[in-house]
């Protein structure tokens, strides 16, 4: 990443990967989207694209300086070293989205939307020393679970306020209108 995107002018694509392999449905997975960024570097060859990938998982402060949260991993960073600009892309890592988010950059609609560091630099760390991030706290989903219930719940009863008919209240607004009109025709 240092050499591709610190010394070279144009736009430094970074892939931020979840590159932890705990099963071969997450290695397929990250094969996958490696692929998609070779893909895209193939389709833009002629582009002033730099493109690379990075362990985001493992190389975090890579998140911190990008403001990026960990719960949009996979996703591409935009860097332009000499303009200290970077954006983000925001959807799903596919190579339609990102060959659109691509696109949009270069005709300058797309950087510039965050003030970026000097230098586009990882910290040396043996991401195999490094434990992948652990299942979430089955308390927590059991909770996300109740909260979602109660959401729908309350959904589905609005939904049935809205279908219920107002006892009355039409007839009661014609009836006024005719009382109204008839109050006109006696007038005229």
């Amino acid at each position: 990443v240092d050499q591709k995107c610190n010394s070279k002018k144009g736009i430094c694509l970074v892939g931020l990967l979840n590159a932890f392999q705990n099963s071969q449905e997450e290695k397929e997975k990250l094969e996958a989207q490696i692929g998609v960024l070779k893909e895209l570097q193939l389709k833009r060859k002629l582009s002033p694209l730099h493109i690379s990938w990075v362990n985001a998982s493992c190389h975090v402060e890579i998140l911190k300086k990008f403001n990026i949260d960990h719960s949009f991993l996979p996703t591409v960073l935009a860097y332009s070293p000499t303009k200290k600009r970077s954006s983000n892309l925001i959807g799903e890592f596919t190579l339609e989205n990102l060959d659109s988010f691509v696109g949009k950059l270069l005709l300058g609609k797309g950087l510039g939307l965050q003030q970026a560091p000097e230098k586009l630099e990882l910290d040396e760390i043996e991401c195999s020393k490094i434990m992948p991030p652990q299942a979430e706290d089955p308390e927590d989903d059991d909770l996300m679970r109740e909260f979602l219930e109660e959401e729908k719940r309350k959904q589905e009863e609005q939904a049935q306020k809205a279908k219920k008919p107002t006892k009355g209240k039409g007839k009661r607004r014609r009836r006024k209108v005719k009382t109204d009109l008839q109050k006109f025709e006696q007038t005229a």
